[in-house]
């Protein structure tokens, strides 16, 4: 993929092997968009470890063990926050407080140590508590709200393959020449195919989001589902 860069790439002058030291963080990014799980210290580890002969490995010898490294440390970042919080989820939060967070973090800073991520994950519960509470909920009923997203969150994490992890780590290299340049693996690239293609049909149904599940809201009279009656 690399060769293929380097040689017909437009923008194939602008890329140098120093510039392989945006892929670590940039792949932070893509696991961690809003910055919530890493630490700046995983940064700063991931950086000192593998940013020196990244493109050599990746380009030279197809190794891509950071890949796989960098995601294990998120791993056990998220499932050890989401035990966290089902434990803060069990006890009473004070909302009367006057405080903030910012929803939008991708621009933040990353949290420089467990003590700030506990701070930080505090303002993010109060504010998706009061988000449901907005929503109707009493403070019971929006702490299962959210325990349930959480729950998901760590379900969706055991679904996580190797091959997806490399599709995304390519990815974040082929971005270095510009944004819109990316790796498909080839399940990807399959349906990327039908997409283009057109050459699947739908249910027949209309979709909607409920507490974060896809439900059907209707049923199009005429369309698969509701000819097979299924």
């Amino acid at each position: 993929m690399i060769q293929l860069f380097e040689g017909a790439h437009y923008n194939r002058d602008a890329v140098r092997s120093a510039d392989y030291r945006n892929v670590i963080s940039d792949y932070m990014d893509a696991l961690d968009g809003q910055r919530l799980f890493f630490l700046a210290t995983d940064q700063a580890e991931f950086e000192g470890r593998y940013t020196r002969n990244l493109y050599w490995n990746v380009s030279k010898l197809g190794n891509i063990d950071a890949a796989y490294d960098i995601f294990g440390v998120y791993e056990q970042r998220v499932t050890s926050r989401i035990n966290w919080i089902f434990a803060e989820l069990e006890r009473e939060f004070d909302l009367t407080g006057n405080d903030a967070y910012h929803t939008d973090r991708r621009k933040q800073d990353r949290a420089a140590d467990p003590t700030a991520a506990d701070r930080l994950w505090e303002q993010r519960l109060k504010f998706e508590l009061i988000a449901e509470m907005l929503n109707g909920k009493d403070q019971p009923e929006a702490r299962q709200l959210v325990r349930k997203r959480y729950e998901r969150m760590l379900k969706n994490l055991v679904d996580i393959e190797g091959g997806d992890l490399a599709e995304l780590f390519l990815s974040t290299i082929a971005r270095l020449y510009d944004p819109h340049s990316s790796y498909l693996s080839a399940d990807t690239f399959e349906d990327f195919g039908i997409q283009m293609k057109l050459e699947l049909v739908g249910i027949g149904a209309v979709l909607g989001i409920e507490d974060d599940y896809c439900v059907i809201k209707e049923i199009v009279a005429g369309g698969p589902a509701d000819l097979t009656g299924q």
